[in-house]
């Protein structure tokens, strides 16, 4: 990943290197989201609540 030679990083990848960060929660996510990007017209959760 460092070189640019995989741009496909598999979970297993992904969830080292948010270990080795100490990302949690949010931070892991957007890591995730960084390497799959959300699709147009995809619903994506904002952990936000609008309130009644």
């Amino acid at each position: 990943m460092e070189q640019g030679r995989e741009r496909n990083p598999s979970p297993q990848v992904l969830r080292a290197l948010a270990a080795a960060l100490l990302l949690e929660g949010e931070e892991a996510a957007y890591l995730r989201a960084l390497v799959d990007p959300p699709q147009p017209g995809r619903c994506e959760p904002t952990g936000e609540y609008a309130g009644p």
